[in-house]
């Protein structure tokens, strides 16, 4: 019996995938427990309609990401930490830069997707890499001042 599966199954497949599978499986396990439908023709239509949008929708964040990589890029952010004596009495965090790009330039990041982040506590310049989607990587470069 050929069905859609409407949740990811261990073992089988994943959401809007069509498998092929045992009827007793399917009406004792996956019927039931709402985890898969029958693939009758509207089905089938509707399932490609539902993979259309997401391809769209996929590759819509694409070019979404791609954008704000040539965005991250082409800017320098600039920081200012205070010292005292010549050292450095605090450190710049993925939080502080996270806002300063959501309040000057309206990117949003989320501060867990900094690669091998450490709290930058020098002055100068500095790269970090932040990953933005699947396989899209920006380097940021932030000039740190001391004040």
């Amino acid at each position: 019996m050929k069905v859609i599966l409407l949740n990811e199954v261990k073992n089988l497949g994943k959401v809007n995938q069509i498998v092929e599978v045992n009827d007793g499986y399917a009406k004792n396990y996956l019927f039931p427990n709402n985890l898969a439908i029958i693939a009758t023709d509207d089905a089938l239509k509707v399932n490609q309609n539902i993979k259309n949008q997401e391809k769209n929708v996929a590759l819509e964040k694409l070019k979404y990401y791609q954008n704000t990589k040539k965005d991250l890029e082409s800017l320098t952010l600039e920081f200012h930490l205070l010292t005292n004596n010549g050292k450095v009495t605090n450190a710049i965090s993925t939080k502080q830069i996270c806002a300063y790009l959501h309040y000057n330039y309206g990117i949003e990041l989320d501060k867990h997707k900094f690669i091998n982040f450490r709290p930058i506590k020098t002055i100068g310049m500095t790269e970090i890499v932040v990953k933005l989607y699947s396989d899209i990587v920006a380097k940021v470069k932030i000039k740190v001042i001391a004040k």
